[in-house]
């Protein structure tokens, strides 16, 4: 049995999730734009997720954002959902289109985590070898001035896809995302949090650069990107049998006592489980319990919590 996640109310996390079989189902194109940026928009406000950053690489995807409602799985499952049905409508497929077990949300705890995830979400696609610039991807990718406020801010705007939805879908017919300063940067202020974003990216990059340069492999490149195919995937062999963190925090101490508040939920969560399976429906399971509550009507510390609108 998988470890429970736990859904805690304000907590940023990196999220992950990887397509089907490692096809390029989300290989940039106008459709795939319209598609990520209409159903990110959407789920966001739906949600009230705030969204610090994002980027669809052709065969995954990476969001940092900040829960604040606690209702994660909840935004996710909406947002993937739509994509998923969207692009299978739009490619003619039936089959999955997220990779079963590929999803992962890693608890960003400290404010060097934040940058050090925002800056790994916006340099990956110089470090998987496409470009040799993030702000040079063709597809859906944020950039780290996005998140300064003010009448000048880039506004992420879509209109609803023609494939899958109805057009009498009560869903809007534009949606639009702004993104936010996430909560553990917002004591440096938006100009140093950016600066400080855009440097970590740009370091990130130009270690990249000489990876690839060292190993005497070119950039694949703008025009070989668009050429490929949805259904393809890439030659390499994807890697397997790695740590799957749940936590991300520099600071040393802060980082034992998120494991240590980590193994206790799971320690709390498991006592609590073993007596529900038993028949004790008074049971509480401890707070950041998600699927017991949801599926089968548990008790837990901090429910109720705010349905989707």
């Amino acid at each position: 049995m998988a470890h429970p996640r736990v859904i805690i109310p304000g907590r940023t996390y990196l999220i992950t999730r990887r397509c089907s079989e490692r096809r390029f189902l989300l290989k940039p194109s106008p459709i795939v734009g319209q598609v990520y940026h209409y159903s990110l928009a959407v789920a966001a406000a739906r949600h009230e997720v705030a969204v610090h950053g994002f980027v669809a690489m052709s065969n995954h995807q990476h969001l940092a954002l900040t829960d604040t409602l606690g209702v994660l799985p909840r935004f996710m499952h909406w947002f993937d959902k739509t994509i998923a049905c969207c692009l299978n409508a739009f490619y003619g497929r039936f089959e999955s289109f997220w990779a079963p077990g590929s999803y992962s949300a890693v608890h960003l705890v400290d404010a060097e985590a934040v940058i050090d995830g925002l800056g790994y979400l916006l340099a990956n696609p110089t470090d998987a070898g496409l470009v040799n610039k993030g702000v040079a991807w063709p597809g859906p990718i944020s950039r780290p001035e996005d998140l300064l406020s003010g009448p000048n801010q880039k506004v992420y705007s879509a209109m609803r896809p023609g494939v899958y939805f109805s057009k009498n879908s009560k869903l809007p017919e534009r949606a639009e995302l702004r993104l936010t300063l996430p909560p553990a940067l917002e004591p440096l202020g938006e100009e140093r949090a950016v600066r400080a974003i855009a440097n970590w990216r740009e370091e990130k990059e130009e270690s990249a650069r000489a990876k690839w340069k060292a190993l005497g492999i070119p950039f694949l490149g703008r025009k070989k990107i668009l050429a490929q195919s949805p259904f393809a995937s890439p030659d390499t062999r994807e890697p397997r049998f790695q740590l799957s963190p749940n936590v991300k925090c520099h600071d040393r101490w802060r980082r034992i006592e998120a494991l240590q508040q980590l193994v206790a939920f799971r320690v709390a969560y498991r006592e609590a489980y073993t007596s529900f399976r038993a028949g004790d429906r008074n049971v509480e399971f401890p707070e950041g319990t998600w699927g017991p509550v949801v599926l089968y009507g548990a008790r837990a510390k901090g429910w109720p919590r705010p349905r989707a609108a």
